[in-house]
């Protein structure tokens, strides 16, 4: 996705999927559910089956406008939303076409539904789950929420994780099995979904926030390495060009050790 539209790589040429209106970092975010693709481009939901290739682009109707996109458990979850910054909608069961309108009967009958957080600042990221017991975790700017699928009537049963400590980087997030690593404002965090350690304090904190572009903390992008088990960031230092990676941090999560290269990229996945 870009600025401009939706492109499909097919047959070694970029075929255009989706071209009605622009749309600005950070709010191009694309999963899979099934088959089918859901990509949040700007605040507009959309989606396209796959069938040897990916068809069209269409919005989806009644979806909610946000810019925070994944699936947690069975649904499709939206964050960040434009009317409740601070709040999650997610979809019908196993349904992500599927909006009904809040606390109607088929919303009801569906499991579709929204919850909104009235403390911690806005919704950064929602990641999905890490255990049989941690259906996902809601990252706030100020808090952290763990959700826990408990069926009708209320879906969701979200208990605070951390009531002071947020998400600085939207994109830092890298669930790996039943942890999830991060950066909070005080450095890099790891959590189970029940309780949040330091593992970069007096370790690598000091020199990442020295030599990370501090103007650019919420591009730093994380990824899993499953076969080195690995958790890898792309960051940019401060003689960085625009919309570009200049270095790498890893963290080796079985070994607890931390190492850093240098790299020239625009994405990492």
């Amino acid at each position: 996705a870009t600025s401009g539209g939706i492109f499909s790589l097919e047959s070694g040429e970029w075929v255009r999927k989706y071209s009605s209106g622009t749309a600005v970092e950070p709010d191009r975010q694309i999963v899979d559910y099934g088959n089918d693709l859901y990509c949040l481009f700007g605040t507009r939901l959309l989606r396209a089956t796959i069938a040897g290739t990916v068809g069209d682009f269409s919005a989806v109707s009644g979806a909610p406008r946000g810019d925070r996109l994944c699936v947690v458990q069975d649904f499709l979850c939206i964050g960040n939303l434009s009317d409740f910054p601070g709040g999650i909608h997610w979809s019908a069961i196993d349904d992500p076409t599927s909006w009904p309108a809040i606390g109607t009967t088929e919303a009801i009958n569906k499991q579709s539904d929204r919850q909104i957080f009235p403390t911690g600042g806005k919704v950064q990221a929602v990641v999905g789950g890490l255990s049989a017991s941690v259906a996902g975790i809601v990252f706030l700017e100020k808090s952290m929420q763990c959700a826990t699928y408990v069926g009708s009537p209320y879906i969701f049963q979200f208990s605070p994780i951390d009531r002071a400590r947020g998400l600085l980087a939207p994109k830092s997030p890298v669930v790996a099995g039943s942890i999830c690593v991060f950066l909070a404002e005080d450095g890099w965090c790891m959590t189970d979904g029940s309780t949040v350690k330091s593992i970069g304090n007096q370790r690598i904190d000091d020199w990442f926030f020295e030599h990370c572009d501090s103007n650019r903390l919420g591009e730093v992008m994380g990824v899993h390495d499953s076969q080195r088990r690995l958790c890898w960031w792309a960051f940019p230092s401060d003689d960085c060009p625009a919309n570009r990676y200049d270095r790498v941090l890893v963290y080796d999560y079985e070994q607890d050790r931390w190492s850093w290269g240098e790299i020239t990229c625009e994405y990492i996945h």
